[in-house]
């Protein structure tokens, strides 16, 4: 499906747009698609960059008193907007909620610092739960994964989403694998192990580091272990267990924090791996995951929250280790996805499937609008 007759007129809401991030990207991929099925789209949101303003028309709220001057409004939550809530409410259009998920605010509240960001989260969630309340039955549910859908049944499980399609987010893995420098030979004899994605409790940095003191300690010290993301100051506390537990456990060679780097820098680090890690315990759906895959890297990963879903088949995922015959074994894993020839190139080979038949741009484009005629043709304006 390429075109949808009706509406002509798109809002696009989130609470702030920027081009880098993963719900940026899917954003413009929307309004993209959008514009090429020639409907008018407007972004809605409290900060745009400016680059961004350049290529879309853009609304801010509190300019904005109601969203009926639109046929279609797109809500991407995934945090708490207060304002949208009086604006959903009172619009009489066709709406569409696109759920990226929101990190339980229990991974936050061991770290008294955090205090704004569990209370962020607490009231991202509940305010997830009204919304559900509100809408389950006058909006199209638009969740980034399963997952998605089974967390909003968790958190309002006495309401059933009427209409509903999982799309996953746009990306722009065809743009950045284009960019990408010569991968390093597979000759190397250290292993170069990269996890990308910001400092925080969800993320589990301190299970890679112990998996890589098991393989340290039963195959060899040619490991190494690069994490890059963005840090905030009041996770410090969680900094500071991180680089504790890489001293104690003497890996200060093995291991590497980068903050935040240059896209360039970035390519070059994928570049230079041998597999992507990750032992991340909450993900909405894990772009990095995809993004390895889509470069050709070998992906090991934990399969919790939506991890799994995005990984895709055949790959080497695995449950949260919880002793020490569980890091032994992700170490053995380690191991064959990067020493083993023949399991290293079927792991590339599964990823490049997972992307061609799942996650491609044309793919994506095409479950977004599918989903944009159902939420057209199925439903009726909200009453």
């Amino acid at each position: 499906m390429s075109r949808v007759e009706q509406p002509k007129t798109v809002a696009i809401c989130a609470g702030g747009i920027r081009n880098g991030d993963a719900v940026g990207i899917d954003i413009l991929g929307m309004a993209d698609s959008l514009r090429a099925a020639n409907h008018q789209v407007t972004l809605v949101a409290f900060s745009v960059e400016d680059s961004i303003r350049q290529q879309y028309p853009v609304a801010e709220f509190g300019q904005l008193d109601s969203l009926n001057g639109f046929d279609l409004v797109i809500y991407h939550h995934c945090i708490e907007l207060p304002d949208i809530e009086p604006l959903l409410d009172a619009y009489r259009g066709r709406l569409i909620l696109r759920y990226h998920n929101i990190t339980p605010a229990s991974f936050f509240s061991p770290y008294p610092a955090a205090a704004h960001a569990v209370m962020m989260c607490a009231q991202g969630r509940e305010q997830t739960r009204r919304l559900v309340e509100r809408f389950w039955a006058r909006a199209y549910w638009m969740p980034a994964s399963h997952y998605n859908i089974q967390d909003l049944a968790e958190l309002a499980p006495q309401y059933s989403l009427k209409y509903v399609g999982v799309v996953p987010p746009f990306n722009r893995l065809e743009q950045f694998r284009a960019s990408m420098p010569a991968a390093a030979s597979d000759t190397e004899s250290t292993v170069e192990l990269l996890f990308v994605g910001r400092f925080s409790p969800n993320k589990n940095h301190l299970d890679m580091v112990r998996a890589i003191y098991a393989y340290t300690q039963s195959i060899d010290r040619d490991i190494h272990l690069t994490l890059v993301g963005s840090q905030d100051p009041a996770l410090q506390r969680y900094m500071d267990q991180l680089n504790g537990l890489i001293a104690a456990l003497g890996l200060e060679q093995n291991v590497s924090i980068l903050s935040h780097v240059p896209e360039e820098e970035l390519k070059q680090l994928y570049a230079r791996a041998s597999a992507f890690f990750c032992t991340s315990l909450h993900e909405g759906f894990c772009v990095p995951v995809i993004e390895a895959q889509a470069l050709g890297l070998p992906v090991l990963t934990t399969t919790t929250a939506a991890i799994g879903e995005t990984l895709g088949p055949q790959q080497f995922g695995f449950e949260r280790p919880e002793s020490a015959e569980d890091y032994l074994y992700i170490a053995q894993l380690i191991k064959q996805a990067t020493r083993d020839v023949d399991t290293r190139q079927a792991l590339i080979e599964q990823g490049y499937r997972n992307i061609a038949q799942r996650f491609s741009g044309d793919i994506i484009a095409e479950q977004f609008m599918v989903g944009l005629y159902d939420a057209v043709h199925k439903m009726e304006p909200l009453a």
